[in-house]
């Protein structure tokens, strides 16, 4: 007969509740989470037991036995309550220690545990409100109608369903939050009044529209949500100007939807009391839908313009934190002489999806599936939008194993300053990654501020592969030769692929089988559930013959997936070429360089390209011999293909010298394939004519220097004298194929005709250039150094002109210099028919008015002009 007895050395059992002071309906909100009980420290030795009770239930709740290979977890030992027997109550918990072999048990210490699932005021009925409970009656405030003093002021709430002794009650005044001490036991059923201090009323200012809720948590932290809002009109403190206006936010409701990333503009409108030069500090506070206030956003602006209103522009990114929530907006006016004017506030509801907290995040997860021999696996929970000093961040790592037991880890860190805006990492136990090889995890953290309010996050949820070192072993496909090679002659119906027992093969493992040609034509799936008949059992698929014929000598893909819940494994790739083992013809080659039959030696500068056709299937293995024949010259070429060439079009080329050598000939080009199955083909052969080489483009390119002086009218182009020696040069191509095009690189300085006339234009240097009809080229280069430029002058004194000269780079020609310009152009001279100033003097004035030679250009008569006298005026440079 067993005895029993109680050991006060054994350690109390600890239930890890997101409350330390007990259990609440946070702990029992997810019916797949049970709640884990932690034992230890404690030394078992194999075979020994632990039984868990709970409650006032007899029967053991979990149960845990030692074994030698179990994993180190330092004495400390999790065993788990599943949420159904969670009630509400006073809740002992103990376990009983069963040592073996002796079968002495020893009970465990009691730990009583406050169980409370009640939530303050009722469930809320709405779930389109979830950050307010409509079972909440709206407080009243005291003294009604507009208050004036800030003395006096209470918040009066009605008793609410599930109140109980231990509940804290928060009034938030305007966003201020004024805490009542926790209800006794002869306070409930009754309404509660809480005093509202003269300084919270100062603090929290003036306003239309004084923003009046409450909220409730009891002891073991359950949180009623807020109540709705009562809405108060204060004017008991100094606030002498008036609210800012919002015109985004119509009945005092922000709506960020409809604003669609747009910036939230605030008016500070005219008052007699702001001045030109007053600075305005404009302040916005903020409080998410949980009621915690965020950082302000504050701007300030110096007074431009008196009698106008001010804009601030709010970036939209300042509302993200609050929707829900609700901003207040506010200022301040400092004018020069020091003095502070207030405004009253005005109270924004922010609509809108609030933000979520951030999934955690799992190192070492890849496409969802987490690595069970990883070790040292680190958590991270990513800074979230209100994260402060104090916060208590729990992770809680939740998962099934292959045989369906619960493995939990939970670590809870508090948060200091250094933590804040950083990512906080948690180090899982290996036990606890590899307890969970073949099954799957969820992870996910809650948040629990240093005012008792709590926030959970998104669930990650994982698989947790069986083995990752080896994928699945690729289908095997009946018929296949030891090549590689399906012959659809040998496929009358239907080609049968066979899966054989995979790995943690099991009943309800969903397999798809895939069947990937070159094309969607001759791609095919189909799938298979695994029963209690089929598992640990080859897997047969049937792939009808019409997918087999459209992959006609191309390459298939075959491999399969099997899909276990929502974890998907792979198998290996089997590569299979489809392909007649009687041997198609091979197609004839063709030249890349020719057209059709066809070669012009001057496409072949850089050799022949033999093309064989990606039809010829030419495999891994293959020898290819390529033969060149002509009367003037032959050549073969051998390659053996490898992997990456096979199925492809392949490429020969033969050396230029051999197009050159047979050039007005005609040659044969054919291939042998040697087949790595030991078949032998030739293929047809391609009767290929070569055109006679076109003699090379003839060009002088020795340079030139145009030296011969010529006065040339750059202001008319066009108009050219009969040109002298020594300023033109014809040089003309011969050879390669007419006609023939001449170009120069710089026109203005020496033009080329289309008979290779080049004729200068002005001082420099031009490249001409002769190009044939095949696109061949040939240049030299001309240097032209005697041409003359006339410019004309306008009309004026000589001193006029002379100026006019300087001012181009010009002067004046002399009388014999107008003479040979005349001869040059006579009477189709261009700038006006009259008489031209010449430099030269023919005789000395009186007083410094010489007496000039002047020159018609256009009858060639010479004339004599005193120098003040006005006359045309031509420059030369």
């Amino acid at each position: 007969m067993n005895s029993l007895q109680t050991s006060p050395a054994l350690p109390v059992p600890l239930p890890l509740s997101y409350n330390p002071q007990g259990i609440g309906d946070v702990d029992v909100a997810d019916p797949a989470k049970p709640i884990e009980i932690l034992i230890g420290p404690i030394n078992l030795k194999p075979k020994d037991r632990i039984d868990l009770f709970w409650g006032t239930h007899n029967e053991v709740i979990d149960t845990y036995t030692h074994s030698s290979d179990s994993p180190n977890t330092n004495g400390f030992f999790s065993l788990y309550v599943d949420t159904r027997w969670v009630q509400s109550g006073l809740t002992d918990v103990n376990y009983l220690y069963t040592p073996f072999p002796s079968n002495i048990q020893e009970h465990s210490p009691v730990n009583k545990i406050v169980v409370k699932l009640e939530i303050p005021g009722g469930r809320d009925p709405d779930p389109a409100t979830p950050y307010e409970n409509e079972k909440l009656d709206i407080p009243t405030v005291n003294p009604s109608g507009v208050i004036t003093s800030p003395e006096g002021v209470s918040v009066t709430l009605d008793a609410y369903e599930n109140m109980a002794a231990g509940d804290s009650i928060f009034i938030y005044w305007h966003g201020i939050r004024v805490e009542h001490p926790p209800l006794t036991a002869d306070q409930l059923g009754k309404p509660v009044t809480v005093s509202i201090d003269k300084q919270i009323i100062i603090e929290a200012g003036d306003s239309e529209n004084i923003v009046v809720r409450y909220d409730v948590r009891d002891i073991v932290n359950n949180w009623s949500r807020f109540s709705f809002p009562a809405y108060v009109a204060v004017e008991a403190g100094n606030s002498s100007l008036q609210a800012p206006i919002a015109p985004q936010a119509p009945n005092m409701e922000l709506d960020l939807d409809k604003l669609a990333g747009a910036d939230v503009q605030a008016l500070v409108l005219s008052h007699a009391s702001i001045a030109t030069g007053d600075i305005i500090n404009f302040v916005m506070e903020r409080n998410t839908a949980e009621g915690i206030q965020l950082e302000s956003f504050t701007a300030s602006k110096v007074v431009q313009i008196p009698g106008s209103f001010v804009e601030f522009l709010i970036p939209n990114e300042q509302f993200h934190p609050i929707a829900q929530g609700r901003a207040r907006l506010k200022y301040t006016v400092i004018k020069g002489t020091g003095e502070a004017l207030r405004s009253k506030s005005l109270t924004l509801a922010v609509l809108g999806q609030p933000q979520q907290l951030s999934l955690p995040h799992v190192q070492g997860v890849t496409n969802g599936i987490l690595n069970p021999d990883s070790h040292n696996v680190i958590t991270q929970v990513p800074p979230y939008y209100f994260m402060a000093d104090g916060h208590d961040i729990n992770l809680v790592w939740i998962g099934k194993a292959a045989n369906g037991e619960t493995v939990m880890h939970q670590e809870v860190k508090n948060l200091n300053a250094d933590d804040i805006g950083k990512g906080i990492e948690y180090l899982i136990p290996d036990e606890k990654v590899s307890a969970l090889a073949g099954g799957s995890l969820e992870v996910y953290y809650t948040v629990t501020t240093y005012a008792r309010a709590f926030f959970k996050s998104p669930i990650l949820r994982l698989l947790v592969d069986v083995d990752n070192s080896s994928p699945l072993e690729a289908p095997a496909v009946d018929k296949l030769s030891a090549d590689g090679i399906l012959d659809p002659a040998d496929i009358p119906l239907e080609a049968i692929v066979r899966v054989l027992p995979y790995r943690a093969m099991a009943e309800g493992d969903k397999v798809t089988i895939h069947w990937e040609g070159g094309d969607a034509g001759g791609t095919y799936s189909t799938y298979t559930v695994i029963n209690t008949g089929t598992v640990n059992r080859e897997t047969v698929f049937r792939i009808p013959k019409r997918y087999i014929d459209a992959n006609l000598n191309g390459l298939v893909q075959v491999w399969y997936t099997a899909q276990h819940g929502d974890r998907i494994a792979e198998s290996q790739r089997l590569a299979i070429t489809i392909r007649e083992s009687v041997a198609l013809p091979l197609p004839t080659p063709t030249l890349k360089e020719a057209t059709g039959t066809t070669l012009d030696p001057a496409n072949a500068s850089s050799g022949a390209t033999v093309v064989i056709d990606a039809t010829a299937n030419l495999q891994a293995g293959d020898q290819v011999i390529a033969q060149w024949q002509g009367p003037n010259g032959n050549d073969t070429r051998e390659k053996t293909l490898t992997g990456a060439d096979a199925g492809k079009t392949l490429e020969v080329v033969f050396a230029a010298a051999l197009v050159t050598a047979n050039a007005g000939q005609t040659v044969a080009i054919s291939y042998v394939v040697n087949r790595v199955n030991g078949l032998v083909q030739v293929s047809g052969t391609l009767a290929l004519q070569i055109l006679a080489a076109q003699p090379a483009l003839v060009l002088d390119t020795s340079p030139v220097t145009l030296a011969g002086k010529v006065y040339l009218l750059p202001g008319s182009p066009d108009l050219l004298p009969n040109f002298p020696a020594d300023t033109t040069v014809q040089r003309q191509a011969s050879g390669g194929q007419a006609p023939y095009q001449y170009t120069s690189s710089d026109p203005l300085v020496a033009k080329v005709d289309s008979n290779g006339l080049t004729s200068v234009r002005s001082k420099g240097t031009a490249i001409i250039t002769a190009t044939d009809a095949l696109g061949a080229s040939k240049q030299y280069t001309v240097t032209v150094t005697g041409v003359i430029h006339c410019i004309g002058l306008g009309s004026g004194s000589f001193s006029q002109i002379s100026k006019n000269a300087g001012n181009n780079g010009a002067r004046i020609p002399t009388i014999h210099e107008l003479v040979d310009i005349h001869a040059l152009y006579g009477n189709r001279w261009p700038m006006g028919n009259g008489n031209y100033w010449s430099s030269t003097v023919s005789s000395a004035g009186i007083g410094g008015w010489n007496w000039y030679y002047v020159k018609n250009m256009v009858t060639g008569g010479n004339f004599k002009l005193k120098s003040h006298n006005s006359s045309l005026g031509v420059g030369i440079r």
